[in-house]
C-alpha cells in the first residue's frame, strides 16, 4: 500500500486519475496526521484552509483502514452538498485509484423512506386521512412513484409533497411491524438498513450521527457499530448535538398531531377510519382529543400572558413556570385512553403483545382483513406514543426538571403571534465526552474554522491554546492538533477593505450609512455580491434601503427569508449576472460559489452572538460563575470563527479573485479588532477612513 505522500504526489495515482489535480503540501500533511491518528489510535483536530482538499486527506487513510485493517468508518458532514460530493465524486474516483472494492453508503433516517404498509393504508383511507384535493394529488404521485422507485427515498420523488402527506406514508420509529409486515421483503427502508449494516464506509449528516449517539444511551441505534469517525464541517457539532439533545414544541405541532387523529368535524383522521372501534369508543376518544385541544389553547394563552409584551423575541425560563399545566395531564389521559383500546384490538386481530414491539422478528400469514386490523393497531400505537412523549416534554418544560437544560419561550409573528417552547443543554461537552470520545478510539474533526486564538500569520502551525475554545465546548480533553493553511495565494487573489469612518454598529444611523458604502462597493464589483448580516431585522431593513438603487442599476436583488429555499437562492444567484444576495446565519458558512458569480463579500458587522439569547446568556453566566471572562472565553471566539467562515465564502478556487468589505470600524478601533484580521489568511488589508470617491 502506497503512502499518503505517494498517493497525493504531483505524479501519483490520484493525479493520474484527475485532470485538474493540484499537488498540495497542506493536503499531504493533513493526510499523514489522519493516518497517524487512525493507527495510534488517538483523536485529532485539524483546521485546514479552503482549498486544502480535506476530503481526500481523510478518505485515503479511511479507505486504507477499511481495506487493510477491516475497520468500519463513519464520515459525518453538516451539508448535503458535501455528502453528495463524497459519495458521487470522491469515493468513486478513489475506488479506481485503490483498485480494490469496498462499500460506501449514504445513511438516512427512517423517516426519509416510504413505508408501503402505511402507503397502502393511506390509499385505503384517503377519504378520512387526506381529504383535500391537493393532498390526494400528492398521495397519487407518491403511489405512482412507489411502483418504480429503486431506493424509496423522499429525495428521489419527482416533486416534494406536503409535510402532512409524507408524514402519513413515511417509515417511522415505533411503527414498524418488522418481519410480520406483508411488505417486509421488498421494503426499501429495510434494504437500505441491510446495506448500511454491511457497508464499510458510512456517510451521514451530523443530525443523524448525533441522533444515533443519543439513542445509544438507552440501548438503541440507527447506525451499526463503527471503529473510526471523521466529523467534517466540525465547527457545527456543538449546535447540532444540542438540537438533538433538546426539543421544540409549538401549539401548531400539537394541533397538527390532534388533527391527524381526528378533524374538528369528526369525519377525517385516524380515529374515524378505524372500523374496529365502536361508536362509543370513537366518541370517548373524540372527547379526549377535544379536551387536549382546549387545554393546548389555554396553556399557550397562559404562556402568552406570562410572556407579556413581545418586546424581545425570546424569554428565558430560570425556574418552574408560574402557571397551571392542564395540557400534559390532558395528553396523558388521551394516551391512556388510546392504550386501553389496544389490548382488545390486538386480541381480535390475532396478535400478541410481543407483536407490538418495533421490528418484530418472526413472521406469520394472515388474511387481508387481519392485516388491515394490524396496520390500524400499529398506527394507533404510534400516535399514542407521540402523544405520551409530548406530554412528558410539556411537563418537563413547566416544571423545569432538568437542571442541565436551558429552557426558553420564543415569540414570533407569522400572521399572528406564535409562542414556541425550546430546550437545549447548557453544555454538550459531558455528553460528547462520555458517549463519543471515551467510546470511539479515534475521532478526526476537521473544518476550515476550528482554531480561534491569535496566531502568527507567517506560520500555520498550531500552538498550545489555538483550539482551546473548540476543545472546551465539545469535551475533548486529549487530542492531537494540526493547523494547515490554504494553498491559495490570498495576497494576489483577495483584498480586504475595512471602512473605518462609519458610525459604531450600536449607534443610530449605522445601517443607512453602511448601506451607502455597500452600494459603492457593489457598483465596483458590478453586483456579484454576497452581503452578510447578523439578524433578519437588519437584513430586511437593508433590503428596503438597497432595493430601489439596485433596481436602477439593473442588479437583481435576492434575500434570504423570501419564498425561495437556500438552494434555489444560490441557483438564482449563480445563474443571474450582476446579482446581489442578502443572507444571514446559514449563508456565512457552507456556501460554495465559484468564479465570477461572487467577487464581493460584504460583512456588515462583526458577528458577535446576541448576548440576550437564552443559551448564550446561560453559558455566559456559567463562565462568570466559574470565575472566567464570558466575553473573552465565549463571545469573542464565537465571533472570530464565524468571521472566518464569512471571509471564506469568497476564494474557493485558484482562479477566484475579489474583495471582502468590512463595514464595522470596531475591527480597527477596539482592542479585540486585530484578532479578527489575525485569524484570516494573509490577504491585503486596506483601511478606508473616508467616503470612497464616486
Amino acid at each position: 500500500m502506497q503512502s499518503c505522500i505517494d498517493m497525493l504526489a504531483a505524479d501519483g495515482p490520484v493525479a493520474r486519475k484527475m485532470k485538474d489535480f493540484h499537488a498540495r503540501p497542506e493536503q499531504v500533511e493533513m493526510a499523514q496526521a489522519v493516518e497517524t491518528a487512525f493507527n495510534t489510535p488517538q483523536h485529532l483536530m485539524v483546521e485546514a484552509g479552503t482549498g486544502t482538499g480535506k476530503s481526500f486527506a481523510y478518505l485515503i487513510p479511511a479507505i486504507w483502514q477499511v481495506l487493510n485493517a477491516n475497520k468500519r468508518v463513519v464520515i459525518s458532514t453538516h451539508t448535503i452538498g458535501l455528502q453528495e460530493q463524497l459519495l458521487n465524486k470522491d469515493i468513486p474516483l478513489l475506488r479506481q485509484v485503490f483498485g480494490d472494492e469496498f462499500s460506501a453508503v449514504l445513511c438516512k433516517g427512517r423517516s426519509h423512506y416510504i413505508c408501503q404498509r402505511r402507503l397502502q393504508m393511506a390509499l385505503e383511507k384517503k377519504g378520512h386521512l387526506l381529504p383535500s384535493y391537493e393532498a390526494s394529488d400528492d398521495l397519487a404521485m407518491i403511489a405512482a412513484w412507489s411502483r418504480t422507485t429503486t431506493d424509496g427515498s423522499r429525495a428521489s420523488l419527482p416533486r416534494q409533497p406536503t409535510w402532512e402527506v409524507w408524514d402519513t406514508v413515511c417509515a417511522e420509529t415505533g411503527n414498524c411491524m418488522g418481519a410480520k409486515c406483508a411488505f417486509y421483503k421488498p421494503c426499501l427502508y429495510q434494504k437500505s438498513r441491510r446495506r448500511t449494516f454491511n457497508a464499510q464506509i458510512l456517510i451521514c449528516n451530523h443530525a443523524l450521527f448525533f441522533s444515533d449517539l443519543s439513542l445509544r444511551r438507552i440501548g438503541f441505534s440507527i447506525l451499526p457499530q463503527y471503529d473510526l469517525v471523521v466529523l467534517d464541517e466540525a465547527h457545527t457539532i456543538e449546535n447540532v448535538a444540542g438540537d438533538n439533545l433538546g426539543f421544540q414544541l409549538t401549539p401548531g405541532s400539537i394541533h397538527r398531531l390532534l388533527r391527524r387523529l381526528s378533524s374538528r368535524d369528526k369525519q377525517h383522521g385516524l380515529i374515524p377510519s378505524i372500523r374496529q372501534l365502536s361508536t362509543q369508543q370513537r366518541e370517548c376518544l373524540q372527547d379526549q382529543i377535544d379536551a387536549v385541544g382546549q387545554a393546548s389553547d389555554e396553556f399557550f394563552f397562559d404562556v402568552a400572558q406570562w410572556y407579556g409584551a413581545p418586546s424581545t423575541p425570546t424569554r428565558r425560563i430560570i425556574e418552574p413556570l408560574p402557571l397551571t399545566d392542564r395540557l400534559s395531564p390532558a395528553m396523558a389521559t388521551l394516551a391512556d385512553a388510546m392504550e386501553s383500546l389496544l389490548a382488545p384490538l390486538v386480541e381480535r386481530s390475532g396478535m400478541t403483545e410481543d407483536d407490538l414491539e418495533d421490528d418484530a422478528s418472526t413472521g406469520s400469514t394472515a388474511t387481508e382483513e387481519v392485516d388491515q386490523r394490524r396496520r390500524e393497531i400499529f398506527e394507533l400505537k404510534s400516535y399514542m406514543n407521540r402523544i405520551r412523549g409530548h406530554a412528558s416534554l410539556v411537563n418537563e418544560f413547566v416544571q423545569h426538571t432538568q437542571k442541565e437544560m436551558v429552557y426558553w419561550v420564543q415569540c414570533e409573528f407569522k400572521k399572528r403571534l406564535n409562542y414556541a417552547l425550546h430546550a437545549s443543554p447548557l453544555d454538550v461537552a459531558p455528553f460528547l465526552k462520555a458517549h463519543l470520545f471515551d467510546v470511539c478510539k479515534s475521532v478526526v474533526m476537521t473544518s476550515a474554522t476550528l482554531a480561534d486564538s491569535i496566531h502568527d500569520r507567517k506560520t500555520t502551525r498550531a500552538k498550545a491554546g489555538d483550539f482551546e475554545f473548540f476543545r472546551r465546548r465539545c469535551g475533548l480533553l486529549e487530542a492531537a492538533e494540526l493547523k494547515v493553511g490554504s494553498p491559495f495565494d490570498y495576497p494576489k487573489q483577495c483584498v480586504v477593505y475595512v471602512q473605518t469612518d462609519l458610525p459604531d454598529p450600536t449607534e443610530a444611523g449605522f445601517l443607512a450609512a453602511a448601506m451607502e458604502r455597500a452600494l459603492y462597493y457593489i457598483r465596483q464589483s458590478q453586483g456579484h455580491a454576497l452581503v452578510l448580516f447578523t439578524s433578519f431585522t437588519m437584513l430586511n431593513s437593508a433590503h428596503q434601503l438597497l432595493a430601489d438603487p439596485l433596481r436602477e442599476l439593473g442588479y437583481p436583488l435576492w434575500r434570504q427569508g423570501d419564498e425561495q429555499s437556500t438552494d434555489q437562492l444560490l441557483t438564482l444567484f449563480r445563474s443571474t449576472p450582476h446579482s446581489v444576495l442578502l443572507g444571514v446565519d446559514s449563508f456565512w458558512q457552507g456556501v460554495d460559489i465559484q468564479g465570477e458569480a461572487l467577487t464581493n463579500v460584504i460583512i456588515t458587522r462583526l458577528p458577535f452572538p446576541v448576548p440576550d439569547r437564552p443559551l448564550t446568556q446561560a453559558r455566559a453566566e456559567a463562565i462568570e460563575k466559574a470565575g472566567g471572562d464570558a466575553f473573552k472565553e465565549q463571545s469573542l471566539p464565537e465571533a472570530i470563527m464565524k468571521f472566518k467562515q464569512g471571509f471564506g465564502r469568497l476564494i474557493r478556487t485558484h482562479s477566484d479573485r475579489g474583495m471582502v468589505v468590512v463595514l464595522d470600524k470596531r475591527i480597527k478601533t477596539r482592542y479585540y479588532g486585530k484578532h479578527f484580521l489575525d485569524a484570516i489568511p494573509p490577504a491585503r488589508v486596506q483601511y478606508v477612513d473616508r467616503p470612497p470617491a464616486g
